[in-house]
């Protein structure tokens, strides 16, 4: 992100490149992840370049609100600092397109920036209430070119999930039906790092496609964009080849779904939850009457 002249260091820019645009809802439009890291990173980059890269301030928790799709090509996100501490500071972060409807948000996200690193003032506890799937035991890889058309950022991972007849949605041996649990790693062979977070929690499958009759192919009959994401960073984030991410949900009523998002290291350790809130929108004469009840 570089800064825009004359903004006084309150105004980044950038661009949308084509390949991390999909059709979640209506239109080609930017991921929803990929609009929630810029966001993200760019506030991290605004409050060092504010105060002279002091002090190691890393995201702890940010809320994001999508108000309008994100076209490919030129945007803005305009920053302000909500408040400022020795521990922790908040900023907020507006982007908007440069390409079309330049006087609306897309995208807001509030960002609460602070120490992640654990300096051993407090016992660290992390409950274990479900087994983990084994990676090469118990998964094989998912590999779907019809999804990665409609969805193309969701090609830059590979994906492996718990083998079984309900695969690669769900698996009675691991939570059942309202669970769905992923390995993942970057295609590019490359390590996950802090930034790689909240795109990863946006690239899950629609978790309501495990209640559909005919799977993951109900996928192309609706549109379904992300219309909020919350995310707070539970561990400080060293690379990582791979990492595990277990997602449920509560609800799907009145056209809107939940996503909780379990984002694990290889050796267990939480590093970040996530709640996605998700529309459902009927495309063609769609219908989806298994749901269940949840």
């Amino acid at each position: 992100m570089s800064p825009v002249a004359n903004s006084n260091g309150q105004r980044y820019c950038g661009n949308v490149p084509l390949d991390w645009c999909g059709n979640g809802g209506r239109r080609l439009a930017a991921h929803g992840g990929y609009c929630a890291t810029v966001l993200m990173m760019t506030a991290q980059q605004y409050y060092q370049d504010q105060n002279g890269g002091q002090g190691n301030m890393e995201p702890l928790n940010m809320s994001v609100e999508y108000l309008e799709p994100l076209p490919q090509g030129q945007f803005e996100i305009a920053l302000e600092t909500l408040a400022i501490g020795k521990r922790t500071s908040t900023v907020e972060a507006r982007l908007r397109s440069l390409e079309a409807h330049q006087d609306k948000v897309c995208t807001i996200a509030i960002v609460r920036l602070g120490i992640l690193k654990d300096e051993g003032h407090v016992t660290n506890i992390q409950p274990s209430v479900w087994p983990l799937p084994d990676r090469t035991k118990d998964c094989t890889r998912w590999s779907d070119a019809s999804y990665y058309y409609m969805n193309p950022p969701a090609s830059t991972i590979r994906t492996y999930t718990p083998s079984g007849k309900n695969a690669p949605l769900w698996s009675e041996g691991f939570g059942g039906q309202n669970t769905r649990y992923q390995w993942v790693k970057l295609d590019n062979e490359k390590e996950f790092g802090l930034e790689h977070l909240p795109v990863l929690a946006d690239l899950v499958p629609p978790i309501f496609l495990n209640y559909a009759e005919n799977g993951m192919e109900a996928a192309s009959d609706w549109g379904i964009p992300t219309t909020a994401l919350n995310i707070m960073f539970r561990s400080e984030v060293t690379p990582q080849e791979w990492l595990l991410t277990r997602t449920t949900m509560k609800r799907l009523h009145g056209g809107r779904f939940d996503m909780n998002i379990e984002i694990l290291n290889e050796d267990g350790k939480l590093l970040a939850s996530c709640v996605q809130i998700c529309s459902v929108i009927p495309l063609g004469k769609a219908g989806f009457q298994n749901t269940g009840k949840l």
